[in-house]
């Protein structure tokens, strides 16, 4: 691999009194790396002589002022009963503290869906009668059971509500009115749950906030986004999804962007892949490293892959770059990321 180390100049931001200060400039360093993709650290300072300034010898960034501007102070969490509650509960409780934030917990009867089944299979005889009283009890039992968790965890504002409707639909309602939406994998195979593979891939497409989607196993760190992997694709839903996770990244200690297949396409990458969305969060006050590779696997796979090679405790990507359907029935990113993640995945549409 040849060697390459490059400076860039994106832009320049000229002072109020160019006459007395020297103007502000955004440096990006490609630093080669032999036998491993090219990698990119942003950092932002002043051109004061020709020595570059390695991002790695400066002292930690600070947490930068318009952080507390940016950040999540209404979290939303899908409270169903099946596997992975308690540690998606962990999760939420975490951020909510970390942000003080307010976290709202809900479930669903679940009783639309059930109609749909019953009635769309009643074409020949009078379908029987239903009760929808179990459902809606058990749904009230799950909220008990967030309630008593939140008060153990040390949660300072929070409530629950229960929606006498589809679980889609009541999270897409309640959804509008906050920052974050916390749901988890656990719909994705469990057989009770009526449109079980349906869920998580409707909410990340429908949703109008960022989806984050706990997974059931793996290290999934309690408060994550302390080192975040961000998959690029230059898409406008990878935009939304940045702007979505703002507030972590601004808190994170690491953030890397991951590039692969950038050839694929170059005309909205640019000459160097990955500079200017690094460039952008470098303006937030963000230490940055792009990553940009060349492989053969799948996208998410890839993905996944180096997030756990570079010990990332969250994913932040763009849902569906190609259709709902391409995605869905031949397989795709977003697939791979919802089903099978074993890190928090942040995504947008």
């Amino acid at each position: 691999m040849k060697q390459r180390s490059v400076i860039l100049y994106r832009g320049i931001t000229m002072p109020h009194d160019a006459d007395q200060a020297a103007p502000r400039r955004h440096l990006i360093q490609i630093i080669p790396h032999i036998g491993t993709p090219a990698i990119m650290k942003i950092s932002l300072g002043v051109r004061d002589s020709p020595a570059i300034h390695e991002t790695a010898n400066r002292p930690q960034i600070p947490l930068p002022a318009n952080a507390e501007r940016s950040m999540y102070k209404t979290i939303l969490m899908y409270a169903d009963q099946f596997s992975g509650f308690e540690r998606r509960l962990e999760v939420a409780a975490a951020l909510a503290r970390d942000y003080d934030a307010h976290l709202i917990g809900t479930t669903a009867s679940g009783g639309a869906q059930l109609d749909y089944i019953v009635f769309g299979a009643a074409t020949l005889a009078p379908p029987p009668p239903l009760d929808y009283e179990p459902l809606r009890e058990a749904a009230r039992e799950q909220l008990l059971r967030f309630d008593s968790s939140c008060s153990r965890l040390g949660v300072l504002s929070y409530e629950t509500r229960f929606q006498d409707s589809s679980a889609a639909d009541a999270l897409i309602l309640q959804s509008l009115y906050c920052d974050l939406l916390i749901a988890g994998q656990s719909d994705m195979s469990d057989p009770g749950l009526v449109w079980s593979t349906r869920l998580p891939g409707y909410l990340a497409l429908h949703c109008p906030r960022p989806l984050l989607v706990i997974p059931d196993d793996g290290a999934t760190a309690t408060s994550p986004g302390r080192n975040i992997v961000i998959g690029w694709n230059a898409s406008a839903a990878a935009s939304r999804a940045v702007a979505g996770a703002m507030p972590m990244l601004l808190r994170a200690q690491r953030v890397q962007i991951a590039v692969f297949n950038p050839r694929q396409r170059f005309g909205q990458h640019g000459d160097e892949p990955g500079a200017d969305l690094a460039t952008y969060l470098a303006r937030h006050g963000m230490r940055v490293e792009v990553h940009s590779s060349v492989t053969a696997e799948e996208y998410g796979m890839a993905l996944c892959r180096h997030a756990r090679d570079s010990g990332a405790d969250l994913i932040v990507a763009g849902a569906y770059g190609h259709s709902r359907f391409q995605e869905w029935i031949l397989g795709g990113t977003t697939r791979h990321l919802l089903s099978q993640a074993k890190l928090p995945v942040l995504l947008s549409h």
